[in-house]
């Protein structure tokens, strides 16, 4: 099956894609590793896809005092290659190197796979079993969800239309 046609939009920066995110029946499109296959078995139709790929920023892993952050399209494949995170917290790269094989951890991305809420993925587990936080923009503004209420149940989010997680943070 192939998807119910869409409008695909490819922002230039953060706040024209969250623009776009505030318009009713929209996805975020970032790895796609999750949504493509549930869009070509219509199991969801959106009138619009914004692609956030070329975003940039949001692509960066950060190791600070205390945290560790890592931005909406950091891909599993670059949580597996990180030496800097294999000395931070070895668990990350080794959960990163399980997932599926290495074409899909090249493209599929760590935010994207915790706003999916699979229950069955690597990811949402791992935020939960660390306390760490989300952090979401909108047009509205932005906030820091925990994991314990970001996950509402499956594959549903505390994620209000229009929201979109910029970074997952570890404390």
């Amino acid at each position: 099956m192939k998807p119910n046609p869409f409008e695909y939009r490819r922002p230039d920066g953060i706040d024209e894609a969250l623009a776009a995110l505030a318009l009713s029946d929209v996805k975020v499109l970032a790895g796609g590793q999750s949504l493509v296959p549930i869009l070509n078995l219509r199991l969801a139709a959106p009138a619009a896809l914004v692609d956030i790929n070329t975003l940039p920023g949001l692509d960066e892993i950060s190791i600070g005092t205390g945290e560790i952050r890592l931005g909406a399209l950091v891909r599993h494949s670059q949580v597996e290659d990180s030496a800097e995170l294999r000395q931070a917290l070895p668990l990350l790269p080794r959960i990163a190197a399980g997932i599926a094989f290495r074409g899909i951890r090249t493209r599929g991305t760590i935010c994207g796979s915790i706003a999916h809420a699979d229950p069955s993925a690597e990811w949402p587990l791992v935020l939960l079993a660390m306390d760490g936080v989300v952090e979401a923009r909108s047009v509205a503004g932005g906030r820091r969800i925990s994991a314990d209420h970001l996950f509402t149940g499956f594959l549903e989010t505390s994620l209000t239309p229009g929201e979109l997680i910029v970074e997952t943070v570890r404390p």
